[in-house]
């Protein structure tokens, strides 16, 4: 008789944490076709350390906690930008 029960397994050498997901020191920005250059240079930072926060913080509702980060973010951009 087969079991139902999940089997337990280990983690394999493709699984990875969040903190895979960073951009490595040193790697070309620029590298890609132009729009992925600008998402490189103008969205995935602030997207990552958004990302982050929530893994710290685990909120309730993780997109809106995102989304006001990130609109918090572009409102910080504007004005050292001076618009």
């Amino acid at each position: 008789m087969e079991s139902t029960e999940p089997e337990e397994t280990t983690p394999g050498p493709t699984a990875r944490s969040h903190r895979d997901y960073t951009i490595p020191q040193g790697a070309d920005l620029n590298a890609g076709a132009p729009t992925r250059q600008w998402i490189n240079e103008n969205v995935t930072p602030t997207l990552l350390e958004g990302m982050r926060m929530l893994v710290r913080e685990k909120p309730q509702d993780p997109l809106r906690v995102l989304g006001e980060y990130l609109i918090s973010k572009s409102g910080e951009k504007s004005e050292s930008n001076g618009n």
